[in-house]
């Protein structure tokens, strides 16, 4: 027993055991993320950026300028002398009736709303991998606490094997290989601390929480559910995926630039200016002030015509813009096809790790039972530790297994309910089974 005590204290310097300060939810956890994610802070810059560029007056707005001039002349120099005061102040206003008018406002009111699409794609991937990170964390705390409930019935079969050696009933051979399996079930749980640190690194980069002694939230109970054809989701989730909407969006621009494009290659422009001039620059005899003010008012127009013939630059840019469209179209039916192969995956993922959640609850509990027998056997001197051991090692397999699968079918809901654009308790509203009948 004396041996027990001194390596049951030498594991816990060792390997300590799993003590949290604190508790921190996903929501805090995603709300972290938000402020301090680098990736989020550049998406929010960009989305800024382009609201503030996007100025739906930009094209009513005029260029206007204010030019002025004054000179004196000095014919001293060559017998003369001070001669001519000159001196003007003009304003100018010009506004362009062509292509820009009609067509950038509607360029702009697109592009920026594709921005607030391309932010909200960066903070659903960010809040897709901060909640993938925290449930891999779980996980990780959840295999930790498993091993070390492992290596604590080992050193509880060490002591058995203490007595019965004391009293004759085993040899040493068998309390040195007890012994051993005990260093291999702490080496174990050593292993998961090791992945742990990994896990807490990785959650860590994305949310910037720095503090690794908290723990997670108790994983959600899933009901049972029930998921349509991935056809009939294709349809319901169509107009919610953000990737979607980036996708039209992109579409929709393209369709505006080749639109603008035409118009500035193929269509005659109009401008009109006019302006003001103070003064003309006369001759001025003795700082009389300046004279003869003048305006004038102009409508210009230009007619392409280089751009109707193939191989001029004006053609090749429609033709180009036109490609572009095309292509945006065609990137469009790609993503609906790769969302409906998405969806498929969802519902095969969720409904194989359902299946497997219930399999392993059975097998925990029968691992559980078996471990209980031999224990007690153990302890009566019917079984041999190698037999318990194998008893134990299945339970904390079942238990792990189980965990696992767990973690699965969140995620894969999680998964879903970012592919159909809802959140994860409407997609357990939407789908459940109590909820449906």
């Amino acid at each position: 027993m004396r041996f027990v005590k001194y390596m049951l204290a030498f594991l816990c310097l060792l390997f300590p055991s799993v003590a949290y300060a604190e508790v921190i939810t996903l929501e805090a956890a995603l709300k972290s993320a938000e402020v301090n994610n680098t990736d989020i802070a550049i998406a929010r810059i960009n989305l800024e950026t382009a609201i503030r560029n996007s100025s739906v007056y930009s094209s009513y707005i005029p260029d206007i300028s204010i030019d002025g001039s004054l000179s004196l002349d000095d014919m001293s120099a060559f017998g003369g002398s001070w001669g001519n005061l000159g001196g003007n102040l003009s304003l100018s206003i010009s506004l362009d009736l062509g292509t820009d008018l009609i067509t950038e406002n509607a360029l702009e009111k697109l592009e920026r709303e594709n921005a607030a699409i391309e932010y909200m794609l960066t903070a659903s991937s960010l809040e897709e991998a901060v909640i993938s990170a925290y449930w891999n964390l779980s996980l990780s705390q959840n295999a930790v606490e498993t091993a070390t409930m492992a290596e604590e019935d080992s050193l509880e079969a060490l002591a058995s094997a203490e007595e019965r050696f004391n009293a004759g009933q085993i040899n040493e051979l068998e309390l040195q290989e007890t012994r051993l399996s005990v260093l291999q079930y702490s080496y174990e749980r050593q292993l998961y601390r090791d992945q742990l640190d990994l896990a807490y690194t990785a959650f860590s980069e994305l949310t910037g929480i720095e503090n690794r002694n908290f723990e997670t939230e108790e994983i959600p109970e899933i009901p049972e559910l029930s998921f349509p054809d991935a056809h009939d989701l294709l349809e319901f989730s169509i107009g919610k995926n953000l990737t979607i909407q980036s996708l039209d969006k992109n579409l929709e621009i393209a369709h505006a630039e080749t639109s603008d494009t035409r118009m500035t290659n193929q269509i005659p422009s109009v401008t009109l200016s006019g302006s003001y001039v103070l003064g003309s620059g006369e001759k001025v005899t003795e700082w009389s002030g300046l004279e003869k003010d003048r305006g004038s008012v102009s409508l210009s127009f230009s007619i392409p015509i280089s751009s109707y013939i193939p191989g001029s630059s004006g053609y090749l840019a429609v033709k180009e813009s036109e490609d572009a469209e095309k292509i945006a179209a065609l990137e469009l039916r790609a993503g609906t096809d790769e969302l409906l192969y998405s969806l498929e995956e969802d519902i095969s993922n969720i409904e194989q790790s359902t299946r497997a959640i219930n399999m392993a609850e059975e097998t925990k509990a029968a691992a559980e039972r078996a471990y209980q027998l031999k224990k007690e056997r153990y302890e009566s001197g019917y079984e041999s530790f190698d037999e318990l051991s194998d008893a134990l090692r299945d339970l904390m397999t079942a238990e792990l297994e189980l965990l696992e699968n767990r973690i699965d079918q969140l995620l894969g809901l999680y998964s879903l309910s970012f592919d159909m654009g809802i959140s994860l308790e409407e997609t357990i509203n939407e789908f459940s089974v109590e909820e449906q009948q």
